[in-house]
């Protein structure tokens, strides 16, 4: 039989680069290199069997932490391998309590299909179906000033050996975006 989740631990985690204050207007901007905030819920079975995964830490992990505390109950005594009866479970459990955000359930279903992979002996990748043995990995950029330093992110990117990057930008005009991306793309393509 199949051991049964016996403990949550959910952490707040500040990024490496302090804010001076959780402003939220200062919280969103998250200049180039800065590192938001994040959780980090880590589940034990009764067999000690420990899965771990990060969270969303939105604009304070804090904050963050605390709704996902209104997950936790729901997942102890649950069994770490039954993920859609227990993703339609929670679906009627949140709509009658808690109403919690979005980001709040997936590092429980993360951290569970981590414990999945540890008892099974394989990677979660494997369990889920192995579609592909390479992922091809990508830099995104944070939040920078104008077309230049995007460019000159790339070009970094491109001289660290990554195949390709993506960048983010506060604007929300599509303008500003292919702008950002073709100035970027250009610099990359006649650099050596």
């Amino acid at each position: 039989m199949l051991s049964k989740i016996k403990s949550i631990e959910i952490r707040a985690c500040r990024g490496g680069d302090e804010l001076e204050s959780l402003d939220t207007v200062a919280a969103v901007k998250l200049p180039g290199g800065s590192r938001p905030d994040f959780t980090v819920v880590t589940i034990t079975t009764e067999d000690g069997v420990q899965g771990t995964s990060f969270g969303f830490g939105a604009q304070d992990a804090k904050a963050a932490a605390a709704t996902m505390s209104q997950v936790k109950p729901f997942f102890i005594g649950r069994s770490a391998h039954d993920s859609a009866k227990n993703m339609k479970d929670f679906e009627l459990y949140d709509r009658r309590w808690n109403h919690v955000p979005i980001y709040s359930y997936a590092p429980f279903v993360n951290a569970c299909w981590d414990i999945v992979g540890k008892m099974a002996h394989l990677p979660v990748y494997k369990i889920l179906g192995a579609a592909r043995e390479k992922v091809p990995l990508y830099v995104s950029s944070m939040f920078l000033d104008g077309p230049e330093d995007y460019a000159r992110q790339a070009l970094e990117v491109k001289a660290k050996g990554y195949k390709g990057s993506s960048c983010t930008h506060q604007g929300a005009l599509i303008l500003i975006s292919l702008v950002i991306a073709q100035y970027a793309r250009q610099s990359v393509m006649t650099s050596p």
